[in-house]
């Protein structure tokens, strides 16, 4: 079985340490479960505003706001014609069922080191070739050196935007 790699970028605070400067500096009176309790009510909220109401979410203080982005995918090629396979996403799924086929007497450590295995891409032709994302647009931001912050959404939301799009019930205000 194949493991996924180390996060790249980490966070260096936790809810226990938003938590505490909420119980300092604003006050709040509940332990930490009402607390983590309370932060999933919200971003639940304002996911079911993102994805189901095809709203906007305008963070305070000058944060700028998050929507989803429809975007067109444009294949780019190599000098030699041949296209860039790098710009591309790779269907681990359908890439995994291919190497069974190719491949039937080998076991999946025999797999993993073959070079140059065949992989299978997403092309998104159910959508024309487009796909949708989360987009923190900082336009309105005024925040400095904003260009260094990433907005990076957990996985089940990111799989739950991609089911509402093959189903096309993602819709733009």
């Amino acid at each position: 079985m194949f493991k996924r790699g180390k996060r790249t970028y980490l966070s260096k605070y936790s809810t226990k340490d938003i938590f505490k400067v909420a119980k300092e500096k604003h006050g709040f009176s509940g332990d930490l479960s009402e607390f983590s309790d309370a932060l999933d009510v919200i971003t639940n909220h304002i996911f079911n505003i993102i994805l189901y109401d095809s709203g906007e979410y305008k963070f305070t203080r000058q944060l700028g706001s998050i929507r989803i982005k429809n975007i067109k995918f444009k294949l780019k090629l190599n000098e030699d014609g041949s296209v860039k396979k790098n710009q591309l996403k790779v269907n681990f799924k359908a890439s995994k069922e291919l190497w069974k086929e190719k491949y039937p007497d080998k076991t999946w450590e025999e797999i993993k080191n073959i070079p140059n295995k065949p992989l299978v891409y997403f092309l998104n032709k159910h959508s024309n070739g487009k796909y949708n994302k989360f987009y923190w647009d900082k336009r309105a931001s005024t925040v400095k050196n904003q260009s260094i912050y990433k907005l990076d959404i957990i996985r089940p939301r990111r799989i739950e935007l991609s089911e509402l799009s093959k189903q096309n019930k993602i819709y733009y205000a």
